[in-house]
C-alpha cells in the first residue's frame, strides 16, 4: 500500500470511531424518551443469556487457532490459546481494533511459531472469519428478502466471492506465503471452517437472545432472519476497513435490514447494547480467569 494511502487509511480510522460514537450518543440522546420505554420494557433474563453465550465463544475461538496453526504445520495447546485469548481481551479495546491479533501473535512467537506460519495464520484467521459470515449470512438474507431486494444481490455476492475465496485461500498460501516452508493441511483447515460455523451459531444465538430482550422490537420477525442478518452485517462491517471493528456500520447495516417499529437512527443505537454485552462478557471472562490464575498460584 502506498504511503499517502496507508496514512490516510491511519486518519480515517482515528476520526471514524470518535465520530461514530458521537453520532450513536447523539441519536441516543434525541431518542431517550422512546428508549427509555424499550429499555423499561426490557427483560433481563435475556440479556444474561446474551452475555452467557458470548463468553461460551471466548471458549471455543482458541479452538479456531489451534487448528489453523496446525492447518499451517505449526502447533500450539488449547490450553495455551485460551490463556493468551483471554490475557489479551482488554487489546480488543484500543484504538485501531487489531491489538488482540498482535498481542496474541506476540504471544505466539514466544512459544516457537515460525514467522511465516503466523503471517498465514493472521491472513487465514480473518479470511475464515468474514468467508464463512458471508456464506451463513449471506445465505440467511438471501433466502428472507430475495433477489429482488438489493441487500438480497449483496447477499448472493457475498456468498459467491466468500465460497470462492475459502476454496482459492490455501492455494494462495501455499503459493504467495508458505512455499517450500510447508503447505496447508487440508483436513485442518476444513476442521477450522467447522469450528467457525459453531462460533457464527453461538454468535447469532447471543445477538437474537439480546433482542430478546426487548419484546417491542422483534414483532413477528423470524429468529433465524435475525440471526442471519447479525451475521451478514457483521460481515459487511468487517469490510469497513475504516471503522476499527464496523462500529457505527454494523449498526447501520442490521438497523436498516431489521423491521423493527423505530426509526433507524433509534434502532441503531439499541444494536450498539450489543457491543455492551459484549464487554460484559469480556471483563466477566477476563477477571474471573485472573482471580483463578492468581489462586492456583503457588
Amino acid at each position: 500500500m502506498p504511503a499517502s494511502s496507508s496514512t490516510v487509511l491511519k486518519w480515517a480510522k482515528r476520526i471514524f470511531t470518535p465520530l461514530a460514537l458521537g453520532f450513536i450518543i447523539y441519536f441516543a440522546w434525541q431518542s431517550r424518551d422512546i428508549l427509555v420505554t424499550v429499555i423499561a420494557n426490557a427483560q433481563p433474563d435475556f440479556l444474561i443469556i446474551a452475555v452467557f453465550l458470548l463468553i461460551m465463544v471466548h471458549f471455543v475461538a482458541p479452538a479456531s487457532v489451534v487448528m489453523i496453526l496446525k492447518a499451517c504445520g505449526s502447533s500450539i495447546s488449547y490450553k495455551f490459546a485460551l490463556k493468551t485469548h483471554i490475557n489479551r481481551l482488554p487489546a480488543r479495546y484500543l484504538p485501531g481494533g487489531i491489538w488482540h491479533t498482535v498481542g496474541r501473535t506476540m504471544d505466539f512467537y514466544q512459544q516457537g511459531i515460525k514467522p511465516v506460519h503466523l503471517t498465514a495464520f493472521v491472513l487465514l484467521e480473518n479470511i475464515l472469519a468474514v468467508s464463512t459470515a458471508f456464506i451463513i449470512g449471506g445465505i440467511s438474507v438471501w433466502y428472507f428478502r430475495g433477489l429482488t431486494d438489493i441487500w438480497g444481490k449483496i447477499a448472493v455476492v457475498g456468498c459467491f466471492c466468500s465460497v470462492l475465496g475459502l476454496s482459492l485461500a490455501p492455494k494462495i498460501l501455499n503459493w504467495q506465503i508458505l512455499k517450500s516452508v510447508s503447505q496447508v493441511h487440508y483436513r485442518f483447515y476444513l476442521q477450522t471452517i467447522g469450528i467457525y460455523i459453531l462460533i457464527w451459531f453461538l454468535m447469532a444465538l447471543a445477538f437474537i437472545a439480546y433482542l430478546s430482550a426487548f419484546p417491542l422490537i422483534l414483532g413477528e420477525m423470524s429468529m433465524l432472519e435475525v440471526g442471519g442478518t447479525y451475521i451478514f452485517s457483521w460481515g459487511i462491517g468487517f469490510l469497513a476497513i475504516f471503522a476499527p471493528q464496523g462500529i457505527g456500520i454494523f449498526e447501520m447495516v442490521a438497523g436498516n435490514m431489521l423491521n423493527a417499529p423505530l426509526s433507524l437512527s433509534n434502532i441503531a443505537v439499541l444494536l450498539a447494547g450489543f457491543r455492551i454485552m459484549a464487554l460484559i462478557a469480556d471483563i466477566t471472562l477476563w477477571a474471573f480467569s485472573h482471580f483463578w490464575w492468581l489462586r492456583k498460584k503457588p
